[in-house]
């Protein structure tokens, strides 16, 4: 198996036993789908860098299909577009609960947090990155988002006690 960076659709039981059989011995986690909210161009949701403890850099992104990634080719989306939508008070909202889904990892400095917007308008967390913080050009406080995680390292004093977490392997 290869990640062609290219959404596929399986539909042969031959081929969905053979990408199971690969993948069910590594662990996997099954998600329920959560329709996105659509604007004009697409489907889109939001990926918030919460740097900190706090909501920076963050970015709307669209697609035709269910997965919004950027690398798969999908764009960024008009987030005055989105925030126009919601409202204010909805918008802010989502990046509180960006905030709240990182401070579930008190011991991690940054992380990128997808929140989707389902069709009712309600943020979700769709998941917690440690590495999703590649957003070029997007600046937050006259900082890029490497610059913030910069200088959010060299704020935060270093804790020397951390080991690294036991994964725990269900059957």
């Amino acid at each position: 198996m290869i990640n062609s960076l290219q959404v596929q659709s399986y539909t042969r039981l031959t081929e969905i036993q053979t990408i199971l059989g690969l993948l069910l011995p590594q662990g996997m986690i099954a998600e329920r789908w959560i329709p996105k909210l659509t604007l004009p161009g697409g489907a889109v949701d939001l990926r918030v860098l919460v740097i900190a403890g706090e909501a920076r850099h963050r970015v709307v992104r669209q697609s035709h299909h269910p997965m919004t990634n950027l690398h798969l080719g999908n764009r960024r989306g008009d987030e005055a577009a989105l925030r126009e939508l919601l409202g204010t008070c909805r918008f802010e909202a989502a990046l509180r609960l960006a905030e709240q889904a990182a401070a579930c990892f008190p011991e991690t400095l940054y992380a990128g947090v997808d929140i989707l917007i389902d069709t009712r308008h309600r943020p979700l967390v769709g998941e917690i990155n440690a590495f999703g913080d590649l957003l070029p050009g997007l600046w937050h406080r006259g900082e890029t988002a490497c610059a913030a995680m910069a200088r959010a390292c060299h704020d935060e004093p270093c804790r020397t006690d951390l080991r690294p977490p036991t994964l725990e392997r269900r059957p």
